[in-house]
């Protein structure tokens, strides 16, 4: 149960900061890139000493409002 309640710690964490940093015109590419990022520096910190694969189960996508449903893109189509 732990580690679920952790999960959904650093999801609302990272959802929180991800959030502060939509502004317009944003590169929804390096977004996704940081959001991905953050996820994995905060699943490090959790049991750090013991080696048990943390990762991402869903990447970190964006819906713009032109767009509908999940968009993570590749850098040059960002």
């Amino acid at each position: 149960m732990d580690k679920y309640k952790e999960a959904g710690r650093i999801a609302q964490l990272v959802l929180q900061e991800l959030i502060a940093k939509c502004k317009p015109y944003a590169d929804i590419h390096e977004l996704c890139k940081w959001g991905n990022h953050r996820i994995l520096e905060e699943t490090e910190k959790f049991s750090p000493k013991k080696k048990i694969f943390k990762g991402i189960a869903f990447p970190v996508c964006i819906s713009p409002s032109s767009l509908c449903g999940y968009y993570s893109p590749l850098a040059e189509e960002s």
